[in-house]
C-alpha cells in the first residue's frame, strides 16, 4: 500500500462499534488504503467517548509522523477511492453541511506542526469557557471558523460526497465516503 495518507479510526470496547469498525476497515482494504484502528475503553457516556477523537488523532499524528491522516468515524464506509486526498494541498479538510454545520466524521489532516497544535487546542476545548460540556464536533466547528489563522492553517470544505450522511444527504449523489450514523441506532441501547 503506497497511498500518501492512511485512514485512522477508533472504537470503544464492548460496544456495537466493534462490528462497525470492521466494516469500515474492510472498505479501506478494498481500495488498498492502509488503515490503523485503535480500541479504547468506554467512558460510559456517549458524549464523553466522542472526546476520545482529538486525543486519538493527536496520538496517531505522533505515531505516524511521515504520513497524512484521514480520520473516519467507526461507522463510515469508503464507497469509491477518495482521489482528492492523493494530492491534497490544504492542512485540513472537513465538510460544512449547507455551508454551516461542520461534520466531523470525515477529517483529513496534513501531518505537520501547525495541524498538531490545532488538534491539541481542539482537545483543550473539552469544556466551554463557563465550564459546561461542549460537543467535540461543535468545538471543532468553532476552531475551524475562528482559529485557522491563529494556527497558520489552510482549510478546504470537502465535497458533500466525502462525508455523506446516508439518508439526509442522499440527494448529493453517489457517496465517496458514506457516514452511516450508527449512533442513532446505538445511543438508546448503550452509552458508547
Amino acid at each position: 500500500m503506497s497511498n500518501k495518507f492512511i485512514v485512522i479510526g477508533f472504537y470503544t470496547k464492548n460496544t456495537p462499534y466493534e462490528e462497525e469498525i470492521k466494516i469500515m476497515a474492510n472498505s479501506c482494504k478494498k481500495f488498498n488504503i492502509e488503515v490503523k484502528i485503535h480500541e479504547y475503553p468506554s467512558l460510559n457516556e456517549w458524549e464523553h467517548n466522542l472526546w476520545i477523537k482529538p486525543v486519538f488523532i493527536m496520538n496517531m499524528m505522533y505515531l505516524h509522523p511521515n504520513v497524512d491522516l484521514l480520520y473516519l468515524d467507526s461507522d463510515a464506509v469508503i464507497c469509491e477511492y477518495p482521489i482528492l486526498f492523493d494530492n491534497f494541498q490544504y492542512d485540513m479538510g472537513c465538510h460544512l453541511k449547507d455551508g454551516k454545520e461542520l461534520l466531523s466524521g470525515t477529517i483529513f489532516l496534513k501531518n505537520n506542526n501547525n495541524t498538531r497544535c490545532f488538534v491539541s487546542n481542539w482537545h483543550g476545548m473539552y469544556l466551554t469557557f463557563d465550564g459546561q460540556f461542549l460537543a467535540e464536533q461543535t468545538a471543532l466547528e468553532y476552531m475551524v471558523k475562528n482559529n485557522l489563522n491563529k494556527h497558520n492553517m489552510s482549510f478546504f470544505n470537502l465535497p458533500a460526497t466525502y462525508a455523506q450522511i446516508f439518508d439526509s444527504m442522499a440527494h448529493n449523489g453517489k457517496p465517496i465516503i458514506q457516514q452511516n450514523q450508527a449512533s442513532r441506532r446505538f445511543k438508546c441501547q448503550i452509552h458508547s
